[in-house]
């Protein structure tokens, strides 16, 4: 009897206990965080979300994953397939990434000075000269978290300019202008804390590129005659 009793009680016990984490974790769907994403390219995304709809997001990301490095798979079989045995030039995907920053303060000034806090880690800029697969260069303002993200498009556009050349020009001993160049992206001042400052600096930089490539045209033309 005693023994039932106690059965009993411990049932009841168990039963208000999961009542209890219950009724918390329905209280914590109302919790919200501020989370940092960073993508598989690197850039990075300030948002602000449940922990609960976190959790959700943090167990689809080996999935995700799985079918990015699969994408890449396929992208570097047709590479070989067309250009035969030359290095493919993109790298292999990162894993997206999720960090818990802080918990969103209940106050509306507390809620601005952490996201301002947060936004401001965010706002570095770097000032590059980009090159294209068509050898043209370019200066640019790019946020630092998105360089790397600026060189795998353009890594891309590579891809598949090179593909294509390669098959128009099949019977080709040799690779003429028209052929597509390796791009890159070259950081030429970084870490500024302005945007409207590294926009100063590349429109600097992009004058100079403009004045170096008219005087490299003058020089052909001069030797042509």
């Amino acid at each position: 009897m005693l023994r039932r009793r106690v059965l009993v009680f411990a049932a009841a016990a168990a039963a208000s206990v999961a009542f209890c984490f219950a009724a918390e974790g329905k209280e914590r769907t109302y919790h919200h965080y501020y989370y940092m994403i960073t993508a598989s390219d690197g850039t990075m995304e300030l948002t602000q979300m449940g922990s609960d709809e976190a959790s959700d997001m943090k167990r689809e990301i080996k999935s995700s994953y799985r079918e990015a490095i699969k994408g890449w798979t396929e992208e570097k079989q047709a590479w070989y397939k067309a250009v035969g045995k030359k290095v493919f030039p993109l790298p292999q995907p990162k894993q997206k990434k999720i960090q818990t920053l802080a918990k969103i303060p209940s106050t509306e000034k507390g809620r601005e000075r952490l996201l301002e806090r947060y936004q401001r880690k965010l706002e570095v800029w770097d000032v590059c000269i980009v090159k294209n697969h068509k050898g043209e260069l370019s200066a640019a303002a790019i946020r630092h978290d998105k360089v790397y993200a600026k060189q795998i498009e353009l890594l891309k556009e590579f891809i598949a300019a090179e593909i294509e050349w390669v098959g128009n020009n099949k019977d080709a001993k040799e690779r003429g202008d028209d052929a597509p160049v390796r791009p890159y992206v070259k950081v030429v001042k970084g870490s500024l804390k302005s945007s409207e400052l590294a926009d100063k600096y590349a429109e600097k930089l992009a004058q100079k590129l403009e004045k170096e490539a008219e005087k490299k045209e003058a020089e052909k033309e001069k030797e042509a005659n």
